[in-house]
Parts: C-alpha cells; structure tokens; sequence
C-alpha cells in the first residue's frame, strides 16, 4: 500500500541499495519504516486509506463497508505522510 501514498518511495530505496548509497537507503528505509507503523497504528485498512487521502491520491472514505480514520488517528499520520513526501520532494530537486 505504500506505493499508493509515496510511489517514489519504494523505487528509490531499491536504486540507492544497488548504487551503495547506505545513508540513503537507511533514511528511506527509516520512512517507509515510520509510513508502514503510522497507517497500522490507526487501524488497517482504514489507515492506509486515510495516508493515500493526505497524499492526495484518493479520497478519505472508504467503500463500506469499511469505516474511516478518526481525526485523531488523521492527525497522528499527518506529520509522517508530510514528512515522507517532503523528504521524496526534497530529493527530486
């Protein structure tokens, strides 16, 4: 499900592994690592759901009859979502 919330992630991680990029691979493995606990920690797979919304790649809600992430649980994954795709961002430059 990750790739449905920073597609670049995984892609990345692979790319810096095969060139010997360790650092790289250590930060991104660290994010896919802090995106992976996020969403389980809200509730599958409402959680993933709710990532993929923030990263604009869906909606929030999910087909019943499945039940969204609470705003607090929206708000616990927010920063990790934010900070994952900052971080991809950031890299592209």
């Amino acid at each position: 499900a990750s790739p449905n919330v920073a597609p670049s992630l995984a892609p990345e991680l692979y790319t810096a592994a095969v060139a010997g990029k360790h650092a790289v691979v250590a930060a991104r493995g660290d994010q896919l690592l802090d995106l992976v606990s996020a969403c389980r920690g809200v509730g599958f797979p409402a959680g993933w759901k709710a990532a993929a919304a923030l990263a604009g790649a869906c909606g929030l809600l999910p087909v019943p009859p499945g039940r969204p992430v609470d705003a607090a649980g929206l708000e616990r994954l927010r920063p990790v979502v934010e900070d994952v795709l900052g971080s991809l961002a950031t890299a592209r430059r």
